[in-house]
């Protein structure tokens, strides 16, 4: 199995045996995306659902759904950053193979969703 990339900066990408890396990967991409503040928003709650999702599978609904508002917190709160200065993965925009690693070809609201 390859090593993983930690996707969710300052934030574990997996807890209790669950990763969801795959939802901070997303977001980092939805970041690297044009935008204004709303499709931001848009991203930080699908992010917030994702984690809920992983971890209501193991964790039930309650505790989940903590887990993923804790995280949606953290990038409503901190997330402005990287958004508004440069659309950046913490500082850096995405190189072409990056983009492609992701499988991703469409920003918010585009087809290509997890």
């Amino acid at each position: 199995m390859s090593e993983r990339k930690d996707w969710c900066s300052n934030f574990p990408d997996e807890i209790d045996g669950i990763y969801y890396g795959h939802c901070c990967r997303r977001h980092d991409f939805d970041y690297s995306m044009p935008g204004d503040r709303h499709l931001r928003k848009i991203a930080d709650e699908r992010l917030g659902a994702c984690i809920s999702a992983m971890m209501a599978a193991k964790w039930g609904q309650k505790w989940g759904g903590r887990w993923g508002r804790l995280m949606l917190l953290g990038v409503r709160t901190f997330g402005w950053l990287p958004w508004h200065y440069q659309r950046t993965i913490w500082g850096r925009k995405l190189s072409d193979g990056e983009r492609s690693e992701l499988g991703l070809e469409f920003g918010i609201g585009g087809s290509a969703d997890h």
